[in-house]
């Protein structure tokens, strides 16, 4: 996925050292965005509203507004250190993609690691898009929010635009889950279908090599075996959808942090998992 200008110069102000804010005349000014938030088991500890906690940008499209979240993977700290090296090194070498494609050669930036978190599992809200994306070798995190319900139209539009853009898109559980949820909330919301220009699902290419030395393929059972790592604090997928329940009821956005550090972790190893499994 190409990165415009606008989106360069903001990732390039995320990486700089804060400095004393001044009046920007520019018509896109760079976002307050800090990371910070992110690093691995703060999240919980944290209490605020969405803009103190998790500072971002507006974004409007024709369906409505959203809150994006445009994360540097090297804001994230030394926990993402040896997923990037090691994904960037497999694109260097051209061992991933490889036999996992299903067709075609995509190129390192067109490659769109992603994971939706939702408020159920049967056609309820989705709230919360999250890409791992590269442009050259900088690799980061966009998510896309909704900050209540009305503002799903707006997230769901925009991930659409986004995935679609893709030369590659690749989930973990997406052919049964992500990608047939997407298409059922765009179909409530009158939005239209939706159908990526590629799709790679993870879930049964580590079934078929890795399943049964493992027990279970779920992902962080494959971040533990695969990427050695253990997440500390990591909010339990069911519960999620309470906690978001919870931030729109009071504006609490102290569990929504956990959220987003979860969606943020996923992707990551979303992709680490491909370059191994290559």
């Amino acid at each position: 996925m190409k990165l415009d200008r606008t989106i360069n110069r903001r990732l390039a102000d995320l990486d700089r050292k804060p400095r004393p804010t001044s009046p920007d005349p520019s018509p896109d000014p760079p976002p307050t965005h800090s990371a910070s938030v992110l690093r691995v088991g703060e999240a919980q500890t944290r209490r605020g509203s969405l803009e103190e906690l998790l500072p971002g940008l507006q974004q409007t499209v024709g369906e409505g507004a959203y809150w994006e979240l445009l994360t540097p993977l090297s804001a994230l700290g030394d926990w993402t250190t040896p997923a990037a090296e090691h994904w960037l090194e497999a694109m260097r070498t051209e061992r991933f993609p490889g036999s996992l494609l299903p067709a075609g050669n995509p190129t390192p930036a067109g490659i769109v690691f992603f994971d939706t978190e939702t408020t159920g599992l049967n056609n309820e809200p989705l709230f919360l898009v999250g890409m791992l994306c590269q442009d050259r070798e900088a690799l980061y995190i966009r998510q896309l929010l909704a900050r209540d319900y009305s503002e799903e139209p707006a997230v769901l539009a925009e991930a659409r635009r986004l995935l679609g853009q893709a030369e590659l898109v690749v989930s973990y559980n997406g052919t049964t889950f992500d990608l047939p949820y997407l298409q059922n909330r765009l179909r409530y919301h009158r939005l239209g279908q939706f159908k990526p220009p590629a799709h790679l699902d993870l879930l049964p290419v580590a079934r078929r090599k890795l399943g049964r030395s493992l027990g279970n393929c779920k992902l962080q059972t494959l971040e533990r075996h695969l990427c050695r790592r253990e997440r500390r604090n990591d909010i339990p997928g069911a519960e999620i959808p309470q906690a978001y329940h919870d931030f729109v009821a009071d504006g609490e956005a102290g569990r929504l942090c956990q959220i987003i550090e979860h969606n943020c972790f996923d992707v990551i190893t979303l992709a680490e998992i491909a370059a191994h499994l290559a």
